[in-house]
């Protein structure tokens, strides 16, 4: 019941916002396109309960308050996750182009106290052991990061 008073204070504070954002900005062709934002804005706020409801049993209804501590936790795995994943392609990618093949990686990454993400850790994992510097030279050069590099046979 907390998190519907909650989240219908979140609907009024943005409608608020929103309002004065609508009173303050200029009119004309802008006008039309924050009041797509501001709407899109209020659409989401509207949806995402709605969204958690569909849990009939129960099981996971506590994942979707959305104003409880533990959602910043969720946010920070989700994030940590999508960059982990982004910077594995990239890196995968990267080392394609040089026509080394790539048989895994593994990143770690840590989150600290303000929100920032550091890469703690990556492992590269190749085939041909005369590629070991190359790999290594790549990463180093594009994303400032000292790789090891592992090979699997």
């Amino acid at each position: 019941m907390e998190y519907i008073k909650q989240w219908a204070l979140g609907m009024v504070l943005t409608s608020v916002i929103g309002t004065v954002i609508l009173v303050v900005a200029p009119s004309g062709s802008m006008e039309k396109q924050v009041r797509l934002a501001v709407s899109l804005v209020l659409l989401i706020m509207f949806v995402k309960p709605l969204v958690g409801l569909s849990d009939i049993n129960g099981k996971n209804f506590k994942k979707y308050e959305f104003f409880t501590e533990s959602t910043s936790y969720n946010a920070d795995e989700y994030f940590i996750t999508a960059f982990k994943d982004k910077l594995n392609d990239d890196i995968v990618e990267l080392i394609d182009d040089k026509g080394i093949n790539v048989i895994k990686t593994e990143i770690d990454v840590s989150i600290n106290d303000v929100k920032e993400i550091s890469v703690d850790r990556v492992v590269v994992f190749i085939v041909d052991k005369n590629k070991i510097s190359t790999v290594k030279h790549l990463i180093e050069k594009e994303y400032g990061i000292i790789a090891e590099v592992e090979v699997i046979y």
